[in-house]
């Protein structure tokens, strides 16, 4: 898996020279100048908080559109799978962003900013419908784009933080696209009343 080999590389400090060079690139001197004025904004915006608002919200509409809680439950279990994996390997890895400073949930590797938004936005298409059209994926890219400039810029992370933190998204969004669980949370809920009348002779004579 592509996630626990970076997470391997970055734990034995062989991406770091990658990482500094890129990080010099875009913040010459750690100076902080027009360009994180303009970009710096949207790590606000795309907060984690926001995208887990949004997923929840549009899992318990879709329920209730459903009549099913499946819907939900597969929200949460896009939510929570991801959470736990990124919370456990920032833990693991403790590693400092690029001020050196270590949060109290754990380390700036991988990026839970990105691992919110993809698995957040890809999880709200997820839920939606039960064949996410190629076109439909166009603003998750958008977002993911803005997201992780403006944290590159502004200098919160590393950039194997950001490459780990899709890496990990994918593979929670992709491993759930195949599960029974969203097959569940797509099942049309039995007809009542009318809906559910068998066909009279009368309409099938008329057939």
């Amino acid at each position: 898996m592509l996630y626990v080999l970076l997470t391997l590389l970055v734990v034995t400090g062989a991406t770091q020279a990658l990482d500094e060079a890129v990080l010099h690139r875009l913040r010459p001197g750690d100076a902080w100048n027009d360009a994180q004025v303009l970009w710096s904004p949207w790590m606000s915006r795309l907060r984690p908080s926001r995208m887990y608002f949004l997923l929840a919200v549009t899992s318990v509409v879709v329920s209730l559109w459903r009549r099913s809680w499946w819907p939900s439950f597969l929200g949460l279990a896009l939510a929570g799978v991801s959470g736990v994996v990124a919370l456990a390997t920032k833990v693991a890895v403790h590693r400092p962003d690029p001020h050196g400073y270590v949060t109290e949930s754990g380390g700036a590797y991988p990026s839970g900013h990105t691992v919110a938004l993809v698995v957040c936005l890809s999880g709200c298409l997820l839920v939606c419908w039960p064949r996410v059209r190629w076109w439909l994926w166009a603003p998750v890219l958008a977002a993911t784009a803005l997201l992780t400039t403006a944290l590159l810029v502004a200098g919160a992370h590393w950039l194997t933080d950001l490459v780990g933190g899709l890496l990990l998204a994918f593979a929670v969004v992709a491993g759930y696209s195949r599960t029974a669980l969203r097959r569940k949370a797509h099942r049309q809920p039995p007809r009542t009343g009318e809906d559910a009348r068998p066909p009279s002779d009368t309409a099938v004579i008329d057939r």
